[in-house]
């Protein structure tokens, strides 16, 4: 019952952080269309706009939320047996880089007037 458990919670935190990353690479997919127009990447208070990109440059999001989900999902494999504990942390964190991720491509969103 106790492995059982334990490959439930696994399988369901890569599940999650997965759903979250395949939602970050729709929402850039969908509402950042290949433009000539550019994206304001980085926006600041004092001024404004300040860093600007393409779609492509925006696509990076997503596949550092991809290669920290692999990597956290792999660390997490290979310690799960030695370090319970510690494999449940890598799991948690790959949720928490895909939810700060998709905060900040919110932000974006606000900024080029997406939403």
């Amino acid at each position: 019952m106790e492995i059982r458990f334990r490959f439930k919670i696994f399988s369901l935190s890569l599940a999650f952080a997965a759903v979250l990353n395949i939602l970050l690479w729709l929402i850039i997919w969908f509402k950042f269309p290949p433009s000539d127009i550019p994206y304001a990447i980085r926006y600041s208070i004092l001024s404004g706009a300040d860093i600007f990109g393409t779609q492509n440059t925006l696509l990076v999001l997503p596949t550092l939320g991809s290669a920290m989900l692999i990597i956290n999902g792999l660390l997490a494999f290979l310690l799960r047996k030695k370090e319970v504990f510690l494999s449940y942390v890598f799991l948690v964190m790959s949720v928490i880089v895909q939810l700060f991720l998709l905060i900040a491509l919110f932000g974006l969103l606000k900024f080029n007037g997406q939403i």
